[in-house]
């Protein structure tokens, strides 16, 4: 998952910085079947690929 992927999805987390401060929000709209898809991949990587399983356990 490329990080536009999760920006197009909504899953990303929304960043927000001003002279002093810096925010982070959660997004609260979102494509929910692009969302979906993307976390099926995830697993789907995740069980077929011990590189993988490795990365995400980490």
């Amino acid at each position: 998952m490329t990080n536009q992927d999760a920006e197009d999805a909504g899953t990303s987390p929304i960043t927000r910085a001003s002279g002093r401060g810096h925010t982070v929000q959660a997004r609260h709209v979102r494509d929910n079947r692009l969302a979906d898809a993307l976390q099926r991949q995830a697993f789907a990587a995740m069980r077929a690929s011990p590189g993988a399983r490795h990365y995400h356990d980490e």
